[in-house]
């Protein structure tokens, strides 16, 4: 849960970064992310497209030391992910949510790309202590 914790402070300050200092190529980038995650076939497919959305917007964010804790922690994103996609029924919210954050960082809206990648990580953490209960393994 200390990851859950620290990933939402860490990816709600990129988003906010990224709508701020975002180039035609970086949204470019991000785009293709989101239609990766849309067209995804598996989980798998989307797991990785989700995990190179992220990264794409911290590299948006232009702040080397955010798009370090990212890269590092992406293999730990990559387990957490697939938890909550494999539980949930379809990937169809978690594509929205990452939409509406696209959206806002493409028109440079930093307090939007904020407050819908929070309740993307609200909606993240929430689904994850939920598949731990379920699956035993207790949320702590």
């Amino acid at each position: 849960m200390d990851l859950v914790e620290a990933r939402s402070h860490i990816e709600t300050a990129v988003a906010s970064l990224a709508a701020e200092r975002r180039t035609a190529k970086d949204l470019e980038a991000i785009e293709g992310h989101l239609d990766a995650m849309s067209s995804a076939t598996d989980t798998g497919e989307f797991v990785e497209a989700d995990v190179a959305f992220h990264i794409a917007l911290a590299q948006a964010a232009g702040n080397s030391v955010f798009l370090d804790i990212i890269t590092s922690v992406q293999s730990l994103l990559r387990v957490w992910i697939t938890r909550v996609i494999d539980a949930a029924d379809s990937t169809e919210a978690f594509h929205r949510e990452h939409f509406a954050v696209f959206e806002a960082v493409s028109v440079g809206d930093a307090d939007g790309a904020r407050v819908f990648m929070q309740r993307h990580m609200d909606h993240a953490a929430k689904e994850l202590a939920a598949s731990l209960t379920q699956g035993g393994l207790g949320t702590g």
